[in-house]
């Protein structure tokens, strides 16, 4: 229901007899003050712009983070699963890779048991704890170590065709919080073997005339028998054989980190 203004408020002359102020009606069309002018919404969508431009980045970089943090989770995991299984096995550790049969057993499918999730055997399916998230290139069903990761192949070797290779023991690594176990494995190039390089199957040589203190592992970038990868921001992630995990820089790791009798 519309109501009237009074009379009396509307009109002045009213007002003076009254003593009451009149009411100013005021008019229906906008002022041109409030509305927003062309210059006035630019400018908000450049702080937009400037706040989007300051906040992706950081969004991109906890993302990272966590990926990261996943990762180091990983490795403690599989570390843990390589000493349950030597403690089950004679204090041994696991082979990295062994041919039966013709059969690829490498150690990834070795330890695969002693993980909560599915087993690495099951066709075309993968444990997830095998995988870092910051790698783009997935091993497919197709290749034998499933994996994204490297074991090193002085604590857990090829087994020789005429089955000569000993195991090593867990009393043979000397140093085994400053000996990598597994670490970020670097995605093979070559088309008859696509995927992630199974470090415990080709080795990397090392020099016994180099001295392993100082002397920097090959990157991905090298070339040679290479199979780590710094995906991590420029740094690679490994566990120890105490347990331990840890990142490292291009650069920071070295041969001594790798040789279990140095």
């Amino acid at each position: 229901m519309k109501t009237k203004t009074p009379k009396y408020l509307a009109r002045p002359e009213l007002a003076q007899v009254t003593g009451l102020c009149p009411v100013k009606i005021p008019s229906p069309a906008c002022s041109a003050s409030s509305a927003f002018t062309l210059i006035e919404l630019l400018t908000v969508i450049a702080i937009i712009g400037i706040l989007a431009a300051i906040i992706l980045p950081t969004v991109g970089k906890v993302r990272q983070s966590a990926r990261s943090a996943q990762c180091l989770s990983n490795l403690r995991q599989i570390g843990m699963a390589v000493t349950l299984y030597a403690v089950d096995d004679k204090d041994q550790y696991p082979y990295g890779y062994i041919n039966i049969n013709n059969a690829d057993r490498r150690w990834s499918h070795q330890i695969s048991s002693y993980l909560a999730s599915r087993s690495l055997t099951e066709k075309k399916r993968s444990n997830d704890v095998f995988f870092c998230q910051q790698e783009s290139v997935k091993p497919n069903a197709s290749t034998a170590t499933r994996t994204n990761y490297s074991a090193n192949p002085r604590v857990m070797p090829q087994e020789k065709a005429d089955g000569s290779t000993k195991r090593v023991k867990v009393t043979g690594v000397l140093r085994p919080s400053q000996v990598i176990m597994v670490a970020d494995g670097a995605v093979n190039p070559g088309p008859n073997n696509p995927g992630v390089c199974d470090w415990g199957f080709y080795d990397q040589t090392v020099n016994s005339s180099i001295n392993l203190a100082e002397t920097a592992v090959k990157d991905e970038g090298d070339q040679g028998n290479a199979h780590l990868s710094w995906r991590h921001g420029g740094k690679v992630q490994a566990v120890f054989v105490d347990g331990h995990a840890k990142a490292f820089a291009v650069g920071e790791l070295r041969y001594k980190h790798l040789v279990n009798n140095y």
